[in-house]
């Protein structure tokens, strides 16, 4: 059994969703390099024993390796994602309601959904065999019964009229158009806000696609956020644990810096005080010549004065008896 993430739906914070919400291009990047995409980075996080990931430098050769298995002009993981939640909600946005997806645009989102979740291989033949014709003006009526109705079930019943379509794809076209109100049924949303974080199975059925959406509604409604920013937060608290790291930003060490209030040590006062003292006896000393170099000083020149007199006297009294 799967153990259930650290941060829970109903207890996660503004901020925990949002630092969550901000791993996101790297946890995806990490992903789609493992699923054989562009590898943006020599050193990058692999599957390792018991499914846990490590932090390996990857050579050329396995580089090389990595690329080759995705075909030319295929795809990566990152180049769908980008397609799914940049290129393509623009032009489905509500400023051009009468805007709906074209076949060719289903085909490629469903491709990003089976990079995404489970992979299934008849899939992709069945949506291929819709009538494009057909294909928009079906999205049409189920996009437009659920702006004016709000009514999810009966949008998805609509949508699942197509061919390889069902519940779980009908919410991917569904929230293409409307991305701040409906969710995507995706294993990593169901699992985080239906089975507590733990990976179980699903039926994909509407029923638990109105259990899902009706979860993801709340936790919108208690944090201001969108739909598709839960289904990004979801994917980053299931895969987290597999590429651990991934996302955080490094830490650069840093001395402490010392507290104003701290204690200074013992040994760094005494050293302190030793520093005042000598200053104190430097500055207690005259600068210059001391009192008794000056009063020597003086002494001697007394001393030269009176020799040169005795001199002086001495010649006075041999002249004159000359």
């Amino acid at each position: 059994m799967s153990k259930a993430p650290a941060l829970s739906p109903q207890t996660i914070s503004v901020e925990q969703f949002h630092e969550a919400l901000a791993k996101y291009p790297a946890i995806l990047q990490a992903v789609s390099d493992q699923k054989g995409g562009r590898i943006s980075n020599p050193f990058h996080y692999f599957p390792g024993p018991g499914l846990r990931c490590h932090h390996v430098r990857v050579h050329a050769a396995d580089i090389s390796t990595l690329r080759a298995t995705a075909k030319n002009g295929q795809e990566t993981f990152a180049d769908l994602d980008k397609y799914r939640y940049d290129e393509i909600i623009g032009p489905m946005s509500k400023s051009k309601p009468s805007r709906t997806l074209s076949l060719d645009e289903v085909q490629k989102l469903v491709r990003w959904k089976l990079r995404h979740g489970k992979f299934r291989p008849t899939l992709m033949k069945l949506v291929s065999s819709n009538d494009p014709s057909a294909t928009e003006d079906t999205i049409g009526r189920g996009v437009r019964l659920f702006r004016e109705k709000k009514d999810i079930a009966s949008a998805l019943t609509v949508l699942c009229e197509l061919r390889g379509i069902g519940p779980a794809t009908a919410s991917l076209l569904l929230a293409v158009h409307e991305p701040e109100n409906v969710i995507f049924f995706g294993d990593e949303v169901f699992y985080w806000l239906c089975c507590n974080g733990k990976v179980q199975s699903a039926k994909y059925s509407a029923k638990e696609y109105v259990a899902l959406h009706g979860k993801a509604s709340e936790v919108a409604g208690r944090l201001g956020v969108t739909m598709v920013q839960i289904e990004k937060v979801a994917y980053v608290v299931m895969k987290q644990d597999e590429y651990p790291g991934v996302g955080v930003p490094d830490k650069k060490l840093r001395a402490p810096k010392a507290s104003p209030t701290a204690p200074i040590p013992a040994e760094t006062e005494d050293k302190k005080k030793q520093l005042l003292h000598s200053d104190k006896i430097s500055k207690s000393k005259p600068r210059g010549n001391s009192p008794g170099t000056v009063k020597r000083k003086e002494t001697s020149d007394n001393e030269a004065e009176d020799a040169i007199l005795r001199r002086s006297k001495r010649r006075r009294k041999s002249n004159t008896r000359r």
